[in-house]
């Protein structure tokens, strides 16, 4: 159905009287902030490939066929360590009172941390929205990053190791290694870095 004004109907011509260039940069202005990180998603991943590397127990992300970053899957016997050290540190901070001063910190990290960052240098959506849309950015891309590796070296979690580690609210349900909370944490503050840098 077509509206009518008072007066009769609308016009006929509409606000766009010509095609714009095929695939041009100039579109993402127009398009909503989920569509233009979809879009620059796809154009950032497109030279990365992932391969098992040749060295056992190796995954490597390449850029246009060069190695990037390349990871080696830790041992199960460095896996059983880790999760008692986990366990132990949890065990200390319990013992000491201090674990549940913590509880509020882990719950806000549960997706990520925006409203941790933006408590610190300031991040507002009316005031810095693109910085923001270039963060969402780099944690889009940093996410399939790291959920490839996961997905490659299928290492267990600390409670799957060890049954004393119980995590206090429900793990995600992918492997452990690597972090993706190191991941965001890392990309985000060394964009921050790099924009502050810039703006001097």
């Amino acid at each position: 159905a077509l509206l009518a004004t008072p007066e009769g109907p609308l016009p006929a011509d509409g606000t766009v009287s010509d095609l714009p260039p095929l695939d041009g940069p100039g579109g993402l202005e127009r398009w909503s902030q989920d569509v233009r990180l979809a879009v620059l998603t796809w154009e950032l991943g497109e030279c990365l490939s992932f391969e098992k590397s040749p060295p056992p127990n190796t995954a490597q992300l390449q850029w246009n066929a060069q190695p990037l970053v390349t990871i080696e899957r830790p041992s199960m016997n460095v896996l059983r360590q880790q999760a008692q050290a986990t366990f132990d540190a949890s065990h200390g901070l319990m013992a000491a009172g201090n674990h549940e001063k913590r509880m509020s910190e882990i719950l806000t990290q549960i997706t990520p941390p925006i409203a941790y960052w933006s408590s610190v240098i300031a991040l507002h959506p009316d005031r810095t929205p693109k910085t923001l849309e270039l963060i969402h950015l780099a944690l889009m891309l940093g996410t399939s990053v790291v959920l490839r590796f996961k997905h490659a070296l299928a290492c267990p979690r600390p409670f799957e190791v060890n049954a004393r580690c119980m995590p206090h609210i429900l793990t995600p349900a992918h492997s452990a290694l690597p972090s993706g909370h190191a991941t965001e944490s890392s990309s985000a503050s060394m964009l921050l870095a790099h924009l502050l840098s810039s703006d001097s």
